[in-house]
Order: C-alpha cells, then structure tokens, then sequence
C-alpha cells in the first residue's frame, strides 16, 4: 500500500494543485478539505474521527476501535498571527478488560496554542503553530497514569505540488523525563472532476530521542543501555472526503501501519497482548464542522 500512495503523491506533482490541509491537531492528518479562506474571526473548528484501531507515537497504542475528538476557537490579531483554544479527547469504542481498560474519554487535552502564517510567492505559504498541550488521564480503571505536560511546534509548507509537516515535541511536565519525539511527513490532495470528492494520499514517520523510546516500547532486549535516536514507525495514508457544504465535510480512509526500528520490533513481538501489532491497517471515517 505504502508503494501505491508514493507513486500517487508523485504523480500528484505533475497535476493542477488543490489546497490540501492538515488538520488542526497532528493526529488528524489531512482530515478534511475544508478552506478557511475569508472567515471572519472567531473561526470555530469540530471534527469527529472513528477509527478501527489508534497507533501513537510510533506504537500501535489499541487494537480495539477508538473516537477522536477535537474542537478548537481559533482568534485572529492582524498582523501578529492568531491564538486559539482547542480541546481532544480519546475514547475507546469497546469495554474488553484487561490491564489498560479505559473508559469513555480515558484522555481529555485542554490545548492553547498561537499560530502565524507567513506568505510568500503566491500560492507559497509557512503555517507554524507553537503548542502547549495540557493531558489528563482520568479514564483508566485499574492503574494511575499520571498526567503530564507538552510544549511542541508545528509548522506545514502550503504549496501547489506537495505540501510537508513537521511536529516537534517536549515533554515538560514531568521536567525530568527529558522526552522528545518528532513527526515528519507530506500529503498531497487532488480534485475528482464532476464528483465533488477530494483525494488526499499521504505519509508520515515518528520518531524521538531514546527516552522517548524507551518509553514507548521498554528495555532494549539485548540488553544495552541506550537507544538510537531516530524514526521507530512509518505511516502511509489515502483519504477520500466529500464537501457538503464551505462548511461541512465528511472523510474515509485507510491506513497502513509499520513499526521500522528493528528493537521495538521484537518486543512488540514477544508481548502478550493482544495491542501488540507491529503491522495492521486500520481505517478511518470522520466528520468535520468549521465556521
């Protein structure tokens, strides 16, 4: 699948643009197609994502179906950018029991942020995005997860050919697990003629510091002490959403899930657990409101 959706994106750049977008949070790549050209301020942003299984920062986090949830109030200041408020969470869509059992809304973000956008040749835009985002973990039935802080920068070349992400994140509250990770991809989006669909194929790969992990997977199994930094997984991804409105826009989609680094591998493979998945392709459906 992960050959289809490059071959796609290289065709793409032979084609008229059309001005695909991330979405507002990270994990919504590419989610909609809605314009927020010409809005007056406040701009107000819903979208809601069912998903048949929920990978996180490089591990594949459930195996179970999950329900994002992500709103935010985005402030313009002329000149000086724009700040917002945004609020997500996420659900676990089944009660099977075991040592992670969660309940609805097992995770809720309160998410300030300050976005500005720089123009330059026309159709060439920069969007970075500086983030504070504040998690609680109230949902899990029977163990303490403590919550914890991050500060992290986005930023998304728009151009008319194919458009790359960044995200860069650091944990700071708790000061002293020294956590970073980081994500980097591109999308590209292409009318359908006569159908009012838009085509979005896209990749992304995470990755971090070996704090980071070491967090997410465990100990290395030979034994030594330190991670590599690098990239632990690779994500490719093709979405088909349909406008009904400048307003609101609904989505599906497929995802193709690979953990690369060849430790985390193996102790995902020696898990006993049924989240344990190393490969798995999951899909996707959502639905977007913004004015």
């Amino acid at each position: 699948m992960c050959a289809v959706i490059f071959a796609a994106l290289a065709i793409g750049v032979q084609l008229p643009a059309f001005a695909g977008r991330v979405d507002e949070w990270w994990s919504l790549e590419a989610a909609s197609q809605l314009a927020p050209t010409n809005l007056t301020s406040p701009r107000l942003f819903v979208n809601s994502e069912i998903r048949s299984a929920a990978p996180s920062r490089g591990k594949m986090d459930s195996d179970r179906p999950h329900n994002y949830f992500y709103a935010n109030a985005l402030f313009e200041t002329s000149e000086l950018g724009a700040v917002g408020i945004g609020y997500w969470s996420d659900s676990e869509l089944t009660g099977r029991s075991d040592a992670k059992h969660r309940r609805f809304l097992f995770e809720n973000d309160l998410i300030p942020f300050y976005r500005y956008t720089a123009a330059f040749t026309p159709g060439w835009r920069l969007r970075w995005d500086l983030i504070y985002d504040i998690k609680f973990f109230g949902g899990y039935v029977r163990r303490h997860v403590p919550d914890y802080h991050d500060v992290s920068l986005y930023l998304q070349l728009d151009n008319p050919y194919l458009t790359p992400v960044a995200l860069l994140r650091r944990m700071v509250v708790p000061v002293e697990d020294n956590r970073f990770d980081f994500r980097l991809g591109a999308f590209r989006s292409f009318r359908l003629p006569w159908t009012g669909l838009t085509l979005t194929p896209g990749f992304y790969a995470d990755g971090g510091n070996g704090t980071q992990v070491c967090r997410r997977y465990g100990a290395r199994p030979d034994g030594g002490r330190d991670y590599v930094p690098g990239f632990n997984a690779v994500v490719g991804y093709v979405r088909l959403c349909y406008s009904f409105s400048p307003w609101c826009s609904a989505y599906v989609g497929v995802e193709d899930f690979h953990i690369v680094r060849r430790s985390a591998r193996e102790i995902e493979d020696a898990r006993d657990d049924p989240s344990a998945r190393t490969d798995i392709v999951l899909g996707v459906f959502g639905v977007t409101v913004s004015f």
